[in-house]
C-alpha cells in the first residue's frame, strides 16, 4: 500500500524531499489528488514500509497522511 503527504505550503513539500532523499529513503513529489485540493498543488507518495520512520523524522511536523488508491 502507498500513502500520500500532503503539505499546506510547497517549501513544506521540499524539506520533505530533501530530508527523505538525503536518509536514501524512498518517495516521489506528485500532483495533489483534486480530491485534496484545499493542500498544496503536489503531495508527497510514499510506500507503506517507510511511514513509520518518516513519522518519526517529522514528529514535530503535522502533515497529514492519506492512503493513496490510485
Amino acid at each position: 500500500m502507498k500513502y500520500i503527504y500532503l503539505f499546506e505550503i510547497i517549501s513544506d513539500a521540499l524539506e520533505f524531499e530533501r530530508k527523505l532523499k538525503k536518509l536514501e529513503i524512498d518517495m516521489k513529489l506528485i500532483p495533489t489528488p483534486r480530491k485534496y485540493s484545499a493542500s498544496c498543488s503536489i503531495c508527497a507518495l510514499v510506500s507503506e514500509k517507510n511511514v513509520e520512520q518518516i513519522e518519526k523524522i517529522f514528529k514535530n511536523k503535522k502533515f497529514e497522511k492519506f492512503p493513496y488508491d490510485n
